[in-house]
């Protein structure tokens, strides 16, 4: 399945658009990565999502996102990483209009 729980004592599982996911009250964790795309008028969407334990981890797919990308205008982002009261988040607008990309994807 591509997503886990982060905490799998309380998980159910449902079927989304052919894979699994692990859902909690609290998060979806990805298990592996996952690439979606969609087109709009003449822009390609490209959504990533990946599991990254830590800041620096996360920072580093981000960064292989936007090499394996280079013609992208825009690469938003957003990560979230720990659980509990030891949460530590990070998004980015890449340019789009202030609050319209990083913190809707968190």
């Amino acid at each position: 399945p591509p997503f886990r729980s982060g905490m799998a004592s309380k998980a159910t599982r449902s079927n989304h658009k052919g894979g699994v996911l692990t859902a909690t009250a609290q998060r979806l964790v990805p298990e592996q990565e996952v690439e979606a795309e969609i087109k709009v008028k003449n822009s390609r969407f490209i959504g990533s999502i990946a599991p990254t334990p830590s800041v620096e981890a996360a920072r580093e797919y981000i960064a292989s996102l936007k090499q394996r990308y280079p013609d992208g205008r825009h690469h938003c982002y957003a990560f979230s990483i720990g659980h509990g009261s030891s949460v530590i988040q990070g998004m980015s607008d890449d340019g789009e209009p202030s609050g319209t990309a990083g913190r809707p994807m968190l």
